[in-house]
């Protein structure tokens, strides 16, 4: 089965912007830009890539597999 991850975060409810680094084929960092100072990190199992300032995936899956995000 074909998945689709999309990872969209936006800081303190939409009001500020952020700034998004692929640190590694597999390792996305967002790092909100306003006062917060707030950064998450995505780590997957699966290669990811940065389209605009989100996060996305796709993978497929057999049945009883699993995929770590």
């Amino acid at each position: 089965m074909k998945f689709k991850l999309a990872c969209c975060p936006r800081f303190h409810y939409g009001k500020e912007k952020h700034r998004i680094k692929q640190n590694k084929e597999k390792e996305i960092v967002f790092h909100a830009s306003g006062r917060s100072g707030i950064a998450v990190r995505l780590q997957a199992s699966v290669p990811l890539e940065v389209q605009g300032s989100d996060a996305m995936a796709e993978f497929t899956l057999k049945a009883g597999r699993r995929r770590i995000l």
